[in-house]
């Protein structure tokens, strides 16, 4: 069977997931089992990425469900605020944030293995992405500017190594600095200290901002990535 452009996508963004999932935790969804193997997640809070478009290819897509796992009635399932997030159940249902905001989104839905339909609100609260960083260099190289469109950034290369320094704009502070990696267990490295991370085992380095005003927390994550060929 082929695989649709869509779910390429999501196998290599889920694969490279694994990498950072562990250091992640408050970004992660909530999610609540309907069944034993079934979840349908409840609380969807992520970021709108105003530099990359609102469709099912990009950053602003979050999947409430897996497609096979419920039937979705569509005629039913409605946004509170459509302005906030509009909906998309080509494969599997999908919430496409259109600008930041909070809303709840009611999924009319029949699980898998049951007979009735019933409603499923989720939370859906989308918080702007702004890259927090002035700098972010490893090395030399200032990494800084892959940080404008989202906040990881995937690096191809067997190994990169280097004085790690960063610097948080106007506003920002940086909490903490973290080197973390596929099987391995998070730990605490200093600014301003050497860093190695390798690519065929996939590590990555993990930087926590806070705005000083609104408390906002944004995590930038540098992973380095040995791609196959």
């Amino acid at each position: 069977m082929k695989q649709t452009k869509r779910n390429k996508l999501i196998t290599v963004v889920t694969m490279l997931t694994l990498v950072v999932t562990t250091v992640l935790a408050s970004s992660s969804m909530a999610f609540a089992a309907k069944g034993p193997e079934v979840p349908i997640e409840t609380k969807i809070k992520s970021f709108y990425y105003p530099l990359q478009k609102s469709n099912l290819y990009t950053g602003n897509a979050k999947w409430v469900c897996n497609p096979g796992d419920y039937k979705i009635d569509m005629e039913k399932t409605t946004v509170d605020d459509p302005t906030v997030v509009k909906l998309n159940n080509e494969d599997g249902l999908t919430a496409i944030a259109l600008k930041p905001g909070k809303t709840t989104i009611h999924v009319y839905a029949k699980e898998k293995g049951t007979k009735e339909y019933r409603y499923f609100d989720v939370k859906f609260i989308a918080e702007k992405y702004i890259n927090p960083a002035k700098t972010f260099k490893i090395g030399k190289k200032n990494y800084v500017k892959k940080f404008k469109k989202a906040e990881q950034y995937w690096k191809n290369s067997k190994k990169i190594s280097g004085k790690l320094v960063v610097k948080a704009k106007k506003g920002w502070k940086i909490t903490k600095i973290r080197k973390a990696g596929y099987n391995i267990t998070p730990k605490k490295i200093k600014n301003g200290k050497k860093v190695t991370l390798t690519g065929k085992n996939p590590q990555s380095v993990v930087v926590t901002f806070k705005n000083k005003k609104t408390k906002q927390k944004i995590e930038l994550v540098f992973v380095v990535i040995k791609a196959a060929g």
